[in-house]
């Protein structure tokens, strides 16, 4: 007695292979690792100015991993990464939208607040 039959290896055949979305985990790290690549160009070459003064702001540990525009863009993008994987990444669409906005403006409150308090 054999396992494949004609007809199993027939309908083994004829299945169609389940294409499947990647998922939020896949997305995340694929953002962290154009980033990362974006982060570590920019951090081997000398590129355009950055938009914030590490330097002056922050202390000389922190500033050396910044020290150009593509670093911070490669810095934003690896911090970007960890959205997808969050747990209410898998809310509903419109609920992720809420939390991201109420994110954003906390986040744009703060700046705001540190620009006109302690800069």
């Amino acid at each position: 007695m054999t396992f494949f039959t004609p007809s199993r290896l027939v309908a083994m055949a004829s299945e169609q292979p389940v294409r499947r979305r990647p998922n939020a985990k896949s997305i995340g790290w694929a953002i962290y690792g154009v980033g990362f690549a974006i982060w570590f160009f920019g951090y081997l070459r000398a590129g355009h100015a950055p938009l914030f003064d590490w330097a002056g702001a922050t202390p000389w540990w922190i500033s050396s991993f910044v020290p150009n525009l593509e670093a911070e863009l490669g810095l934003v993008l690896m911090f970007a990464s960890m959205i997808p994987t969050l747990p209410w990444a898998r809310l509903s669409a419109f609920s992720a939208l809420v939390v991201l906005v109420a994110v954003a403006i906390a986040w744009w409150w703060f700046l705001a607040w540190l620009i006109w308090r302690v800069i």
